[in-house]
Parts: C-alpha cells; sequence; structure tokens
C-alpha cells in the first residue's frame, strides 16, 4: 500500500496542511517515502511560493485592533500538539488558594504584592533585554517523539518572537530538529500584554512557603478556536532554595525540567512551570528585601559617623578612651532617656486602664 492510501499517513499530513485539496495531499505523499519528508517538501514548495509573490497568506498579521488576521486564522486554527496535556490534580487545591489579582496591583515593571497582604514578588531580575535569542527563556517538552520548544520572556516581549511579530511568549513546534512553525501564546508586552497581565498567588504561602509561589499569566496569543478564544499561557514559579545562575544560558535552568500542561477543555491555555527557585518566594526580588537593606544602610551610617568621629577626635583633639567617642554625653544619657520613655509610655497605659474601670463602675 502506498504512503497516499495510508489513512493515518494522510491525517497527519493534512494536520499540518489543512487548507491542502485531496488531489495535492495524494500528490505530495505520492513523492514521498514517509510522512515528515513530505512535510518538509510542502514547507519548501509552500516557502517558494510566498517568495515569488503569489497572495497566499502564510504569517498572521496583525489587524488595527491588534489581532491576528483571517488568514493566519485558517492556517494555524488546528492544534498542532499530538496530545492534550492535563494539569495535574493537585491544581485544583492550588486554585482553592489562589489570589486573584488586577494589573493596578502591580508595583513596578515586574513586581505584584499579593491582595491583603504584604507578601511582595519581584521577576525583574528575570526579564531578558538584548537582541540574542539564546538569552530568551527556554523550556523543552517531547511528547512520545513530538518535540515542542517555548520561547519567552518575563515582563518582557519574547526576543525570538513569532514570524516576525512581538510576542511574550511562543510555541515552536520541532521536525527532525527544525521549526515547523510556530504560534504565538501571548500578546507583546510592549503593546498591550503589560496592560492585561495577570498575577495569582498559589499554595499557602503563611504556612509553607516551599509548596507555594506567584503565577504570571500572559493572554490574548492567537486565536485557538472557531469560537474565537485565544491562546494564553501562565509561568508558574514555585518557592524554592534554587538560585538561577545570570550569565549562564537559561540562567543554570534545565529546558527539559520546565513541566509543560495544557488544559484539556479548551485546549487554549497552557501553564509552564519552573522549577523551584527563590524568585518564586515573596520578598526575594530585586525590590523584595527593603528591610534588611534599609538595616544595612542605617548600620552603615553610623559605623561611618563612628569611626569618622573617633578619628577627627583621637587626632585633632588628642582624646584616647570612651573619650574619643563622639557625643559622648548624649550616649551616656540615651539609656536613662529609654527607660524614662518606658516608664512614662507603662503609665499612660495604666491611666487608661483606670479610666475604662471608672466608667464602667
Amino acid at each position: 500500500m502506498s504512503l497516499a492510501d495510508d489513512e493515518n499517513a494522510r491525517k497527519e499530513f493534512k494536520s499540518q496542511f489543512p487548507d491542502l485539496s485531496d488531489e495535492k495531499v495524494t500528490e505530495a505523499l505520492s513523492k514521498a517515502s514517509s510522512v515528515k519528508e513530505a512535510i518538509v517538501e510542502q514547507e519548501k514548495e509552500t516557502d517558494g511560493k510566498s517568495g515569488s509573490g503569489e497572495e497566499e497568506e502564510e504569517e498572521a498579521e496583525y489587524d488595527e485592533d491588534d489581532e491576528y488576521s483571517e488568514g493566519d486564522d485558517d492556517e494555524d486554527e488546528e492544534d498542532p500538539n499530538p496530545k492534550k496535556r492535563r494539569h495535574e490534580d493537585d491544581d485544583d487545591d492550588d486554585d482553592d488558594n489562589e489570589s486573584n489579582n488586577s494589573h493596578s496591583s502591580s508595583n513596578g515593571e515586574c513586581s505584584w504584592t499579593a491582595p491583603g497582604s504584604s507578601r511582595t514578588y519581584d521577576l525583574s531580575g528575570m526579564t531578558r533585554v538584548g537582541t540574542d535569542v539564546d538569552k530568551d527563556w527556554k523550556a523543552e517538552e517531547d511528547i512520545q517523539g513530538f518535540k515542542f520548544d517555548y520561547y519567552f520572556n518575563i515582563c518582557g516581549d519574547s526576543i525570538k518572537g513569532c514570524n516576525n511579530h512581538k510576542t511574550s511568549a511562543s510555541q515552536y513546534q520541532i521536525f527532525g530538529g527544525a521549526s515547523a512553525g510556530c504560534i504565538p501564546l501571548g500578546e507583546g508586552w510592549s503593546e498591550k500584554g503589560k496592560e492585561n497581565v495577570e498575577w495569582k498567588e498559589f499554595g499557602d504561602p503563611d504556612k509553607d512557603p516551599k509548596s507555594s509561589g506567584v503565577i504570571i499569566k500572559y493572554k490574548n496569543g492567537q486565536v485557538c478556536s472557531t469560537g474565537g478564544e485565544k491562546f494564553s499561557v501562565a509561568f508558574k514559579i514555585p518557592c524554592g532554595d534554587t538560585k538561577r545562575k545570570p550569565g549562564e544560558k537559561n540562567d543554570g535552568l534545565d529546558p527539559k525540567k520546565f513541566v509543560v500542561e495544557q488544559d484539556s477543555a479548551s485546549g487554549c491555555e497552557y501553564t509552564i512551570s519552573f522549577p523551584p527557585i527563590e524568585d518564586g518566594c515573596p520578598g526575594s526580588g530585586r525590590g523584595g528585601n527593603w528591610g534588611w537593606i534599609t538595616i544595612g544602610v542605617t548600620l552603615g551610617i553610623f559605623a561611618f559617623y563612628f569611626g569618622l568621629g573617633v578619628a577627627f577626635r583621637m587626632k585633632k583633639l588628642g582624646a584616647q578612651g570612651k573619650d574619643a567617642i563622639p557625643h559622648l554625653e548624649f550616649w551616656e544619657s540615651l539609656p536613662g532617656l529609654v527607660l524614662d520613655g518606658m516608664r512614662f509610655s507603662l503609665d499612660q497605659v495604666k491611666l487608661g486602664i483606670e479610666k475604662i474601670r471608672e466608667s464602667r463602675s
């Protein structure tokens, strides 16, 4: 039986080129010894037509509303994945503890404070800049030989992009080590992505911080279904002890250790989970340690004050021992002043209690 008569081969080939007529499918498969070879040859033929100026849309184009044009929907509407991934069962438990947000909750370019708490997540250090595509974040997925690469940025446009379009995240399907097309999973951060981003917490950070973390979700990717629903992708960053290694590729995180899940209902929602890292813990980012920074600055000022004061008094005034301490009288009287303040506060509390008792009697 020839490859063109094999129904499974026709379906696999047709899933990559849904616009081809049955005659074209038969012709392409008849010339090839395998489905992959037929796909590669058809890609070459399609690219050749595009280069010669024929009016065939092979890339998505944004219209005035920043949506992809109808031509792209026809080509990429069908899900390229051979198998839809399900979220883990314990995600349902996480959902009960998730805190929804609005964009106004964001403190800066890439930080967020959970509503009703002081827990701040700062992911600024994870944002990629520059033009080197190797600096993009990357996750890899292999489903029974079907490979997918995901390129994305945290609070920024993906450097690699997708078909020359700005996107915050994209999925590339890989055949024979080469890309066979990409799908934008979220709109460009520099366009409307920053305004439409969603933040959430998961787990119980108060009781068990290491089983919790933060989620940042991008929306409004390419149109996914005939009903008009669009792709979205959420990045789940669990709290952990691992420190990223800036300067290394993927900050030292193995792309194969990322977990990719796809919603089983619509197939349009993706979740990509990082390995547990410090950035997923509240207060761990560049802007999350202001308490310790304040303490450090205060101690530094005092050390400078005492050091400079002692040096001045010893060299200029000839003071020795404790007499070299600047403003010695103030520091000697400080303990007494503190005790006086504590006694005064205690007396005020006692007086307030007596007045309450008198008013009740």
